[in-house]
């Protein structure tokens, strides 16, 4: 939830299947920042550029 809350995942809109108000498939990206995000974390590189 949080990477969504600091911009570094977004959701896709969804036609899928749901039961009743509950989705059974929620879709997600990374975002640019996302992506800069794993690429530092998995260098071990500081998770924070500032």
């Amino acid at each position: 939830m949080y990477l969504i809350q600091d911009g570094y995942l977004v959701r896709l809109p969804w036609g899928g299947v749901q039961i009743g108000d509950v989705p059974m498939l929620e879709m997600y990206q990374f975002t640019k920042a996302g992506t800069e995000f794993v690429e530092r974390w998995a260098a071990a590189q500081p998770i924070d550029p500032e």
